[in-house]
């Protein structure tokens, strides 16, 4: 096993132990083979990445596709991106500063929140689907604007892509 990978070593005498105490199959379903001898391991390449103040174990499976929860923080953040944008654009709002006044936030935040209105339309799906790279956070959003405004470079950017 290598500095950067977990080995997985599942033992089919243990899991047909539980089984046979919570089945009511016969006995002879179980004694078909010798079941101690057989043994399945499965090795996982995983890297650590800080997060924060946390460190993330993070499985790199070539085989599937990891879906992760839902970053609430970051939907919210996209969520507000948007509403702060049509508030400007539709003219309901004269300026970013009359957002800032409502929302009781600086007009600084306010338009650094707005840019993420225009982040790659694939980048926001896979924000909300879950299936963003673990290395992206709201707090890396927030660090990495302005966002460029071509989407190709958007996500190549670290954290995007």
């Amino acid at each position: 096993m290598g500095a950067h990978e977990v080995e997985i070593i599942v033992k089919f005498e243990q899991l047909i132990t539980h089984a046979k105490a919570a089945s009511h199959a016969p006995a002879l379903v179980w004694e078909c083979c010798d079941w101690g001898s057989l043994r399945h391991k499965i090795t996982m390449p995983v890297t650590l990445k800080r997060s924060g103040l946390n460190v993330r174990l993070i499985v790199q499976s070539p085989q599937y596709e990891i879906k992760r929860n839902v970053d609430v923080r970051m939907v919210k953040l996209l969520s507000k991106s948007h509403r702060y944008f049509d508030l400007l654009s539709t003219g309901k709002v004269k300026s970013i500063k009359e957002i800032g006044d409502q929302e009781k936030l600086s007009p600084t935040h306010v338009s650094r929140v707005m840019y993420l209105a225009f982040l790659a339309p694939d980048i926001v799906r896979k924000i909300l689907d879950g299936k963003y790279p673990p290395s992206l956070t709201s707090d890396k959003l927030m660090h990495s604007l302005p966002l460029p405004v071509d989407w190709v470079e958007q996500r190549v950017m670290p954290g995007f892509s």
